[in-house]
C-alpha cells in the first residue's frame, strides 16, 4: 500500500549535520598555534527524505561544507552562545573547491608574536626616551636656549615616556598573562581530549576478550 507524502522528498532547504572526530598525521588549524593529530570535523550536507514504513527516513546527499575545529574550539562553540564567535577552519565549501586551500597557514607560537611585540613596545620607548634625552643634551651644551617652549616640549616628551612605561606596559604584561592562561587551557583540554580517547580505545579493546555478562545457553 502506497503511503501519501505531503512533502517533497528533496528541497533547498534540506540539510543533514554530522560530527566527526579525525585523525591526521599532522593538521594546521585557524586560530591555533599547534599542528594537530586530532581534531572536530563538522559536515553539512543536503538532505532527502523519504515516507515508508510509516516513518520518515533521512538521507545525506552531496556535501555543502566541511569545517574542522579543535578540541577546545568545539568547546568553547558549544559553551558561548550569544557571546561572540569561534575561531573554525573552512575546510571545503561546495562549489569553491579550488579557492579554498586547506590546511590553513600555520599561526606563529602565542610566545614567540608576544616577544616581537615586546620589542617593537620597547624600541618605541627607547626613541621616545632618547628624543628627551638629545633636547636635554642641547639644553645642557647651550645648543638651545633653555626657554618655556623648549622646557613644555621636554615635559611632553617626559610624560609620553611615563605613559608608555606605566599604562601600555601594564597593558602588555595583563595580555601576554592572559594568552598564556588561554594556551594552558587550550593544551589541557587538547591533551584531555587525547587521553579520552585512547582510553576508550583501549576500554574497548579490552572488552573484546571480556566474558559476555548475558546468560550463556546450554
Amino acid at each position: 500500500m502506497s503511503e501519501k507524502k505531503p512533502y517533497p522528498e528533496k528541497h533547498p532547504s534540506y540539510g543533514l549535520a554530522s560530527l566527526a572526530r579525525v585523525n591526521s598525521s599532522g593538521t594546521t588549524l585557524f586560530g591555533s598555534t599547534v599542528c594537530h593529530h586530532n581534531f572536530i570535523a563538522f559536515e553539512l550536507q543536503a538532505g532527502k527524505v523519504e515516507r515508508h514504513l510509516h516513518r520518515e527516513w533521512y538521507h545525506p546527499q552531496e556535501t555543502l561544507a566541511r569545517i574542522y575545529m579543535t578540541e577546545a574550539q568545539f568547546a568553547q562553540l558549544i559553551t558561548s552562545f550569544n557571546s561572540g564567535s569561534t575561531p573554525v577552519t573552512v575546510a571545503f565549501v561546495q562549489g569553491d573547491e579550488k579557492h579554498r586551500p586547506t590546511p590553513p597557514p600555520p599561526m606563529p607560537a602565542a610566545l614567540k608574536m608576544f616577544k616581537a611585540e615586546a620589542n617593537e613596545h620597547i624600541g618605541n620607548i627607547s626613541k621616545t626616551a632618547n628624543k628627551a634625552q638629545q633636547l636635554l643634551d642641547k639644553m645642557l651644551q647651550g645648543d638651545v636656549k633653555i626657554n618655556k617652549t623648549n622646557l613644555v616640549q621636554l615635559k611632553e616628551e617626559i610624560v609620553m615616556l611615563q605613559q608608555a612605561l606605566k599604562a601600555n606596559t601594564e597593558f602588555l604584561l595583563t595580555q601576554l598573562h592572559e594568552e598564556m592562561e588561554t594556551v594552558v587551557s587550550k593544551a589541557v583540554t587538547e591533551f584531555e581530549a587525547h587521553m579520552n580517547k585512547s582510553l576508550a580505545a583501549r576500554g574497548l579493546e579490552s572488552m573484546k576478550d571480556a566474558p559476555s555478562l548475558l546468560p550463556q545457553k546450554d
